[in-house]
């Protein structure tokens, strides 16, 4: 484990992490609403937001993640072994454990006590502010739009 992860310091570096990889997209959310943690600017979450996708897309592409879906299916059934919970509940519950598995791999692969030893394609993520759109662009957005207003299959 490296120095910097050591001590307190460190552990609030890890937790925000804990937080920030339980869900890509409510990850920040959760940093502040459970941690107390600050929102950083929206180029360092526009970041974050990236390296959180691109774990959870390897994970995902990976027999890995057959093992962890396994595993919070087979927690489920030991948490409501009497299958007392609702269909809403249990679902709720098993995003909640896939969720933990996902923050625990994250975590163990950032401080180097893991490594992935399978090898995954995925795409590059890009954000919004990662590219600017040229008037072109705005006019081919413009007529799918119009497309897809016409379209009386889309309501």
């Amino acid at each position: 484990m490296s120095d910097e992860l050591i001590g307190d310091e460190g552990k609030l570096m890890r937790q925000r992490k804990f937080y920030l990889y339980m869900s890509p997209f409510e990850g920040h959310t959760l940093a502040q609403t459970h941690g107390n943690f600050e929102l950083p600017s929206n180029d360092v979450v526009a970041e974050e937001l990236k390296d959180i996708l691109k774990i959870w897309l390897t994970v995902q592409s990976s027999s890995l993640g057959t093992v962890l879906s396994d595993s919070a299916w087979w927690m489920l059934r030991v948490i409501d072994e009497h299958n007392r919970m609702g269909a809403e509940e249990s679902m709720e519950t098993l995003d909640s454990l896939v969720s933990f598995g996902m923050t625990l791999i994250s975590q163990m692969l950032d401080l180097g006590l893991i490594t992935l030893n399978e090898e995954v394609d995925i795409p590059d993520i890009v954000t919004a502010s990662d590219f600017e759109l040229s008037g072109d662009d705005f006019d081919l957005l413009r007529h799918l739009e119009s497309i897809w207003e016409d379209d009386p299959d889309n309501e």
